[in-house]
């Protein structure tokens, strides 16, 4: 064997992923194609997902009466960062659209020990540079966990 033959047989063999398609449309909350205001989003996740002000806080680096400022409709701050506003948005439309979860089930999801190896909580990953995709690699793996479960239990 070569070099770049023993190279290539070294190197773990990536299989491809299930597709599954959605068999029909899924009512989409609007604000989770929203990227406009960040205020709005923090309202939401309060209002709809169910995040308390602390763990938005979490997930955003900073302190519940921060957040507490920026939900407030009378307010003119907003946050410089909003970076991890948008990627709990992206998590949740993720398992939401998919149909998988309801917006208060994806607000647990976003509080729970799911992330390996460490059972991290994705709301504290989010707040990191690179939680991100970590997290959103763990929200489509159970995604298609569940969607394979019902493929299968229609199947049967």
């Amino acid at each position: 064997m070569t070099n770049s033959q023993e190279e290539q047989a070294a190197r773990p063999v990536l299989r491809a992923r299930p597709s599954y398609q959605l068999t029909e449309l899924i009512a989409k909350e609007p604000l989770l194609a929203y990227t406009g205001d960040p205020r709005a989003l923090a309202r939401f996740f309060h209002d709809k997902v169910k995040l308390t002000d602390g763990e938005i806080a979490t997930a955003m680096g900073t302190r519940a009466g921060t957040v507490r400022r920026w939900r407030s409709t009378t307010s003119t701050h907003a946050p410089r960062d909003v970076r991890p506003l948008d990627d709990m948005r992206v998590i949740v439309a993720l398992l939401v659209n998919s149909g998988v979860l309801t917006l208060e089930e994806a607000g647990g999801f976003l509080r729970s020990r799911v992330v390996p190896p460490n059972d991290d909580i994705p709301l504290k990953l989010l707040a990191g540079d690179d939680g991100f995709t970590h997290v959103r690699e763990v929200a489509q793996s159970f995604v298609d966990a569940i969607l394979v479960r019902r493929a299968q239990a229609t199947d049967n």
